[in-house]
């Protein structure tokens, strides 16, 4: 099957070459090639369409199913931190730090002694903020300047870049 371009080179060749015939008759075979490539522009347009929206789809299907997966990864990890817990607290109520299985070993460990801050604290105990970034240019207000005739310094509109809209 042709693709988009051939077919539409095709009909803008076959109007071109009907602009050309003078007169007020058509030929039929003008007209029946005009027509099939008008009906197969049109089919091949709306078959892209479909397989556009057929992608959309299953993007739309794939990112679902991938926020599920987070979904379920959130809580079979939450599910292993109770579990984890759980050994431990059996664990620390037993007074034991090792637990042996056939093929596996549970142990306890105490973590190092870390810092709460309930409050302020001295400048100096502070982390260094990072800079604030630099401001950029504000580039709706060049725009509004530069659509109502006033010139700024090393600016300029060029055309937008084309997108696909499918309806």
């Amino acid at each position: 099957m042709p693709n988009l371009l051939d077919i539409e080179l095709d009909l803008l060749a076959a109007l071109d070459r009907l602009n050309e015939i003078e007169g007020e008759e058509i030929p039929e075979d003008t007209q029946a090639l005009v027509c099939g490539y008008l009906d197969a522009a049109e089919a091949k347009r709306d078959s892209m369409a479909r397989f556009l929206d057929s992608l959309e789809s299953r993007a739309d299907a794939i990112n679902a199913e991938a926020n599920r997966l987070r979904e379920k990864a959130e809580l079979v990890e939450r599910s292993r931190d109770r579990l984890a817990s759980f050994v431990v607290s059996v664990m620390r109520r037993t007074g034991t730090t090792r637990l042996e299985g056939a093929t596996r070993v549970l142990a306890i460990q105490q973590n190092p002694a870390s810092v709460v801050v309930d409050g302020d604290v001295p400048a100096e105990y502070l982390l260094p903020q990072k800079p604030a970034p630099v401001p950029g240019p504000d580039k709706r207000k060049i725009k509004a300047a530069l659509e109502s005739g006033t010139p700024v310094l090393n600016s300029r509109i060029v055309e937008g870049a084309w997108r696909l809209v499918v309806k």
